[in-house]
């Protein structure tokens, strides 16, 4: 059986208010940086600029759902699968287990899952790696 990454668990609950609990294993996020526009003048001795918007956040999550806890594999694929379709936002909540303490502290956010992939294991758990664009 998969084990946690020390203890931090990742759940996401679409529109509909249907979700899964995973137990995460890493994330990263990108974007939220500001492009450079280029101001420059004919009239300028240098290069001149100003930031631009920020890009959108994305996060990417790698997770594993026990296979034991779902009766039915393809019922968590059918599930992702409905979730790109999805026009609303959904809820996204990861706790993380603070190391050698038993306070946990929540992170909540909501955002479109936007991509996902699957793997099996032959510990009878399915890696997936979960990618949600957040809404500000």
């Amino acid at each position: 059986m998969a084990h946690p990454f020390n203890g931090t668990t990742f759940s996401f609950t679409g529109a509909a208010g249907v979700g899964f609990a995973f137990r995460l294993k890493s994330w990263s996020s990108s974007g939220g940086e500001r492009p450079d526009i280029d101001t420059t003048g004919a009239s300028n001795t240098r290069r001149e600029t100003l930031p631009g918007m920020m890009s959108t956040v994305s996060y990417t999550f790698e997770c594993v759902y026990d296979k034991a806890s779902l009766a039915d594999d393809q019922a968590l694929i059918d599930w992702l699968n409905a979730r790109l379709n999805e026009c609303d936002k959904g809820t996204l909540t990861f706790t993380i287990k603070e190391t050698c303490s038993t306070t946990e502290t929540p992170f909540s956010g909501t955002g479109w899952l936007i991509n996902f992939d699957t793997s099996a294991a032959l510990d009878e758990s399915i890696n997936l790696s979960l990618t949600f664009l957040m809404d500000d």
